[in-house]
């Protein structure tokens, strides 16, 4: 029966990466995905198995059970109930797989095997971001998100997802996973394929545009150089510092018009008239609305709302676009501190193993590169394939890794 558990749990690692893009039936405001069908069919199972398997919660488990139980108690005071019910499935989404991956990938191989399952998902969509920017053909796309892209003059890989930073945002955690299989494979021609697809998943994210994630990728591989080359811990650490306050600044100051044409190509931070300048406004009203909030949040789902009626400029778009903030100013200060010592806990247990374990070297890099990564997309709080992404990361830090 465990195994058949586990077996399902490979399947919803790796169907995350279509969530509700391909296959769905129309439910109302929501689509049925094949994702989504297995996460209910797995909790009635769970629930009816009598022999299920019982731990204890670990701290990732906690957090999650906290963060569930305070966007439920959010319902209170929030006034957008559509936004307050889609923000309160995710995250019930997050906290199962975070609960169940923790229980059923409890061993190196079944790590190993989650991720050849995630691989092969990131595989196709490399063929369909190479469609894409062949054909131009957005098939999985629909014109409401279809006409966001228009502001490019060039053709841009986007696959199911919603724009060219989600896509990049994923591809990122698929590169490193990639990594891991490749190393783990014995077999020449799929070793070759695995490292192709690597490859083509690092220019995918280039022809994205999306600067932070393209940064990210650049850290987390001078973060595997650094181990590589033998630095010591000290010196890896102060080095990181550094790079990403150089890359912080980069983003929200226009310092980066003096870069190279290749850079200022896809590294553009004109502050003038570019997304750089609306998503400083962004930032400001965020802590205008965190403030107004004594520190407690907006509530699940109601950051937009807050941000186009209580903050201190005028803005379009409610979205923070930035992850950090997206979770400081919705859920409050308490969660926030609570997420974040989770995050350094994470980011300590892979680089200390990161020498001995090269699962563990391309986990932390992932997470070193998540840290600039996660403020490309609008919200990564509906993101399926993310929230698995780190339940899998959660679960790795439990087990003995080779």
């Amino acid at each position: 029966m465990i195994e058949l558990k586990t077996k399902i749990c490979y399947l919803i690692f790796g169907m995350s990466l279509f969530s509700a893009a391909i296959f769905t039936i129309p439910l109302g405001g929501y689509q049925l995905s094949v994702f989504r069908f297995l996460i209910f069919a797995f909790f009635l199972f769970e629930l009816i198995d009598i022999n299920r398997k019982k731990e204890m919660m670990n701290q990732y488990d906690s957090l999650m059970l906290f963060w569930l139980s305070y966007a439920f108690i959010s319902y209170g005071w929030i006034s957008d109930t559509t936004s307050w019910s889609k923000a309160v499935f995710f995250l019930t989404v997050a906290f199962l797989v975070t609960r169940w991956f923790h229980l059923y990938f409890n061993t190196y191989e079944k790590i190993i095997n989650a991720c050849k399952f995630f691989a092969l998902g990131i595989l196709l969509h490399n063929f369909i971001g190479w469609y894409e920017m062949a054909t131009q053909d957005y098939h999985w796309i629909s014109e409401k998100y279809l006409m966001q892209i228009t502001y490019l003059n060039t053709p841009v890989p986007i696959s199911v997802f919603y724009n060219p930073n989600d896509f990049a945002t994923i591809l990122s955690f698929g590169f490193f996973v990639l990594l891991v299989v490749q190393k783990e494979t014995k077999n020449k021609f799929i070793k070759s394929l695995w490292i192709l697809t690597a490859v083509s998943s690092l220019t995918l994210i280039v022809l994205t545009h999306s600067r932070a994630n393209l940064i990210g990728i650049l850290l987390g591989l001078t973060f595997i150089a650094m181990i590589r080359f033998g630095l010591s811990y000290k010196k890896i650490v102060i080095t990181l510092l550094v790079l990403i306050a150089l890359f912080v600044s980069l983003l929200l100051t226009d310092f980066g018009n003096h870069l190279l044409d290749f850079i200022d190509l896809y590294l553009s931070f004109d502050m003038e008239n570019g997304s750089e300048q609306q998503r400083s406004v962004l930032l400001k009203n965020a802590f205008c609305v965190f403030f107004n909030s004594y520190g407690l949040g907006t509530g699940a789902g109601n950051l937009s709302f807050r941000m186009l009626t209580d903050g201190c400029y005028s803005i379009k778009a409610g979205n923070v676009h930035n992850w950090w903030f997206e979770i400081l100013v919705t859920y409050g200060v308490v969660i926030f501190i609570w997420y974040v010592c989770n995050y350094i806990s994470l980011l300590k247990v892979f680089f200390l193993q990161a020498r001995r374990s090269f699962l563990s070297l391309n986990l932390c890099a992932f997470l070193i590169c998540f840290i600039i990564g996660c403020i490309s997309s609008s919200s990564c709080l509906t993101s399926e394939p993310l929230w698995c992404a780190f339940a899998l990361i959660y679960a790795s830090s439990r087990v003995k890794l080779s």
